[in-house]
């Protein structure tokens, strides 16, 4: 799921730009929503705006919040200056949200789109206007035409060029940004394998799905300070969705169901181990429901969310805890890779999900040897440089590579990765994505986490083990060296 709301960086304004304000919900707001057929469509019993008004009423019901929805379709940025007073200002709204530019770019293939400077000074004049009149206002960047992955869909250079113009509006104005198109991007990234062209999140490579719908209700969730995927409870998932689901996992997942209690029960009982295999097992069992089409794509998220929310508890217990050597209670060491050729590679720009350099085919003759044994800027590791040649001072993100040689004596066995990562990571085995840890928590840089190894792993072969770490603040990346371990007997 991903991180809706960033830091905005805008080069070449001439006056410092203004800061957002932190949204959030407030008794009796009237809230608009305003754009163009996604929104329009958006009313409907699955769509985002249902999701949101059901969300408004359940966890606030003695509020008296009112959501409007004033989507009409093929509109533009032009359309929306033109009908802003009577749609939107004359609702008197306490806060308005702006999800276009998906017809601005699409139409330019009929020469009927909006001209970048057009768009850009549309939307400063739509966001100038609702301010004026007293609303607060969040703007979404438009999503995707396409869910191809690595940029190869006919419209995507156009759309992350008005995407970044719509963060600079942003930006210029103090208006918060719902990044949809990095948060689209990033999760087709990691879920859309088979590399299609429509039906992860949109029915037709732009209107959304039920799963899309839900996706993207949870972005202004998080946007709205309403809802954070990393601190969540599971008795708060109820309310998100609410007319969706009635029970924590869908129908036709009785397998699933089954684990998902018996997790909650060994966690109880002090057995935080045992739980976790049990939910690595049922990640694998929704997944292999939704490959087969047992579930959707909706109710894939849905499960995977309940189960990996009692995962990070237990990882977070004592078994996992900031003692290096907690998990030998439980675990027997196969190997230890720590010593092992690792290397890495730079991420600055966060260009590595898009480039997919997970892939075991990637060329990584420049990437540089690391110790694995401590974050990426210490000791041994000082000299690392970013993609210019200058020295690393602070990165943000970074990838580690190892190509190791599986023996036929692991076949079959139930293994694990342990690794410790200031601060979030995702693992791959020759390609295919094992493990997301996504906490955005700090306080977790010193507690380990496993990666299931089993299923990806290739006996007889030279396997491919790639690891993305992502950090915040100080220091970074893997640190306390990584481990194969398997549970004990």
């Amino acid at each position: 799921m991903n991180k809706a709301l960033l830091t905005l960086a805008v080069a070449g304004l001439v006056a410092a730009p203004c800061v957002a304000e932190q949204l959030s919900l407030t008794p009796h707001d009237r809230i608009v929503i305003l754009g163009d057929s996604i929104t329009e469509m958006g009313d409907s019993p699955r769509g985002f705006v249902t999701i949101i008004r059901q969300g408004v009423a359940a966890k606030h019901p003695d509020w008296g919040i009112e959501v409007f929805n004033a989507g009409i379709s093929g509109n533009k940025v032009p359309d929306l200056q033109g009908r802003l007073d009577a749609d939107v200002i004359t609702r008197q709204p306490t806060l308005v949200i702006v999800y276009i530019g998906i017809n601005d770019v699409w139409h330019s293939l009929a020469q009927d789109g909006t001209p970048a400077d057009k768009y850009e000074a549309g939307l400063t004049d739509v966001l100038s206007r609702i301010q004026h009149a007293g609303s607060r206002a969040l703007l979404c960047t438009p999503s995707v035409i396409g869910e191809k992955t690595g940029g190869v869909n006919r419209l995507d250079n156009m759309l992350d060029e008005y995407s970044a113009i719509s963060r600079k509006v942003a930006a210029k104005l103090g208006v918060p940004i719902c990044d949809l198109r990095k948060a689209f991007t990033d999760y087709e990234a990691l879920y859309n394998a088979a590399n299609a062209d429509q039906g992860i999140l949109t029915e037709d490579t732009c209107h959304l799905n039920d799963a899309g719908n839900a996706f993207v209700a949870l972005q202004f969730w998080q946007a709205l300070g309403e809802y954070d995927p990393k601190t969540a409870k599971l008795d708060q998932n109820a309310w998100v969705l609410p007319d969706l689901i009635s029970r924590p996992f869908p129908m036709g997942m009785t397998a699933v169901e089954t684990a998902f209690a018996g997790m909650q029960r060994l966690q109880q009982d002090g057995k935080p181990l045992a739980a976790i295999m049990v939910g690595y097992a049922a990640l694998r069992d929704i997944e292999q429901a939704r490959a087969k089409g047992a579930i959707n794509n909706l109710e894939a998220i849905l499960a995977r969310q309940q189960v990996g929310d009692v995962l990070v508890q237990c990882e977070q217990t004592a078994l996992l805890g900031k003692d290096e050597q907690a998990y030998k209670q439980y675990l027997t060491e196969v190997a230890d890779l720590t010593p092992k050729a690792w290397r890495f590679h730079p991420d600055s720009e966060n260009a590595g999900i898009q480039g997919k350099w997970f892939a075991p085919t990637v060329d990584r003759t420049e990437w540089k040897p690391i110790d694995v044994s401590k974050v990426w800027l210490d000791d041994g590791n000082s000299a690392l440089v970013d993609e210019q040649g200058k020295p690393i001072t602070f990165l943000s993100a970074g990838w580690y590579s190892l190509q190791l040689d599986v023996p036929q004596e692991w076949a079959g066995r139930d293994l694990y990765l342990w690794f410790t990562c200031d601060e979030d990571a995702a693992v791959w085995v020759n390609g295919t994505l094992v493990k997301v840890r996504d906490e955005g928590d700090i306080s977790r840089w010193s507690v380990p986490s496993l990666a299931p190894l089993s299923a990806a792993l290739q006996p007889c072969k030279t396997n491919t083990i790639v690891i993305r770490t992502h950090n915040t603040k100080d220091a970074g990346g893997l640190w306390r060296g990584v481990r194969i371990l398997e549970p004990k007997a």
